[in-house]
């Protein structure tokens, strides 16, 4: 069996007192956590944001879209906008500035000219 402990009621005051101080502190550093990690959600959203507009202007650049605008005027454009979605679902959607009416290859069996030059001399293949 045990026996109960008796405390004096100084020493409870002190145990009380103690544990307090302990609660508070570890309330502040729980705070302090909540806010370090606020902060370091919106340094990743930040950073995944940027990424994204600079894929998007990398995307616009292959297709030529935009010529007249430098890589980072249009990462600045682009960045104005917080719903990427809309942007690039535009982007994919959009021709580049090419514009093609055939592909040009050589046809098997005509050795004596390539297949552009028969095509504009008019020959069949």
């Amino acid at each position: 069996m045990h026996t109960p402990i008796k405390i004096a009621s100084a020493q409870a005051a002190i145990v009380a007192a103690r544990g307090a101080a302990t609660l508070r502190s570890l309330s502040e550093k729980v705070a302090s956590l909540e806010d370090e990690n606020l902060r370091l959600r919106q340094h990743i959203a930040q950073r995944q944001h940027e990424d994204a507009v600079r894929e998007i202007a990398h995307e616009m650049e292959a297709k030529g879209l935009n010529p007249s605008m430098t890589f980072e005027d249009k990462v600045a454009h682009i960045a104005r906008y917080d719903d990427l979605g809309t942007v690039r679902h535009a982007v994919g959607m959009a021709a580049g500035n090419e514009i093609r009416f055939a592909k040009v290859a050589d046809a098997p069996g005509n050795a004596a000219f390539d297949s552009l030059t028969a095509l504009c001399l008019g020959a069949e293949f």
